[in-house]
Parts: structure tokens; sequence; C-alpha cells
């Protein structure tokens, strides 16, 4: 009876410490980054930024609403209700250093949750998350102290996409390949909530040169 040679080499080798793995032999698998463990390089061009922002265009509410008297909701005529986290500051100032959360109510059901807390610093980042529906977008900022009190650049960046992929960068290289010259542009791609407080209070979400009005509060 004829028996392949292959066959014979391997018991061979099996005779002196084992067959060895085929060349041939399908390559463990390198794990692709993304995941919570192990973080996709932060880009310039990531779609989730703008898709958080147009998605919330499912959820805002066109008519103008009327403050509650203690400043933490927001009712309009159709039964919608914008939901404070916490109190509306009253000013500028202090709307820029304590942030603010809010939640879009319609038809009885939450449709969209934005929050935007705390003033970025080297040491505390300023956290910004959106929800809708199932899907949430979420990112951190960190920003240097600038001694001459100009612009305040970026340390650090973390973003968790609706997809759920995790971006992070860190110091010069954070979006190296956002401009011509490899540096980091004022304003790399994410999302904000910009409140302005005036004799109407406006919501909006922007992110990646988009905006959304989120809706309109009288006091």
């Amino acid at each position: 009876m004829r028996v392949h040679l292959a066959h014979w080499l391997c018991v061979v080798v099996v005779f002196f410490g084992g067959c060895k793995e085929s060349p041939f032999a399908t390559l463990p698998e390198t794990p692709r980054c993304g995941s919570e463990g192990a973080p996709c390089h932060y880009r310039c061009d990531l779609k989730c930024v703008a898709l958080a922002v147009s998605s919330a265009t499912d959820c805002l509410i066109p008519l103008e609403g009327k403050l509650a008297a203690d400043r933490r909701s927001c009712s309009f005529d159709d039964g919608s209700e914008a939901r404070f986290t916490d109190v509306l500051p009253q000013t500028q100032t202090a709307l820029n250093a304590q942030g603010i959360g809010v939640s879009l109510v319609r038809q009885g059901s939450t449709c969209l949750t934005v929050s935007a807390i705390g003033a970025a610093t080297a040491s505390d980042p300023q956290e910004t998350s959106v929800s809708i529906g199932d899907q949430r977008y979420a990112q951190k900022v960190w920003r240097d102290f600038a001694a001459d009190g100009g612009s305040v650049p970026i340390t650090r960046i973390e973003v968790r996409c609706q997809s759920g992929q995790h971006y992070l960068g860190e110091g010069p290289t954070i979006c190296s390949e956002c401009s011509s010259d490899g540096g980091c542009p004022a304003s790399p791609p994410l999302v904000g909530l910009r409140v302005i407080l005036g004799s109407s209070i406006q919501f909006l979400l922007e992110g990646d040169q988009r905006t959304t009005p989120l809706f309109t509060c009288r006091p």
C-alpha cells in the first residue's frame, strides 16, 4: 500500500517533536482597530460627525417654545417639550462654564438627547454626546492652557461613533492629515451644542460645517 510522502514526513517530525503546521494554514487574524481597547487613530474625515448633526433634523421642533419659570424646560404648542438636565443659566458666561444637557420629547417619547458638559482643560475633558433612538455619538476633548490668552490647542480627542467605532488622537498627531502643512486646524470636525442666549434662546447642533437648529425658546 502506497503512503503519501507528506504523511511520512509528518510521521518523522512527530517522532522527533511534533508535526509542524502547514505553511498554507490560515494566519491568525489581526484585530481591527476601533474597539474599546484598540481605538483607531482620530481622522479628520469622520463621517459620523456629520451623521450625528444631520440625523438630528428628524427631531427638531420648528415652533418657538415658552421657557418655564424654573428654567428647567421649554414647552411648545404642539405638545412637544425640551427638558434640561439642570437649570438653564441666565448668562452666556455661566452657560459656557457649566454646559447643558437637553432632551427633546415629542408625542410622549424622547426623540433626541444632547449634552455638552464642562469646559475642556488639560486635566478634565469637555464631554459631548448625542443620542437619537438607539444610536449614540460621544466625544471627549482636552485642551491645554494658553498662557497668552490666545487660542487653546486641543491635546487629546476621543470619539465614539454611532457604529460603535472608537477613535483616539493625542498630541501633535491628532489630525496631521487635516491640512497641507501637517498641522491641526483650529476647529477639527467635532460635534458641538451651541446655545445663544438673547430675546429668544436658540439651540443648535453643529459639526463638520453643518448646523441643525434644534429649537428656539422665549423667556
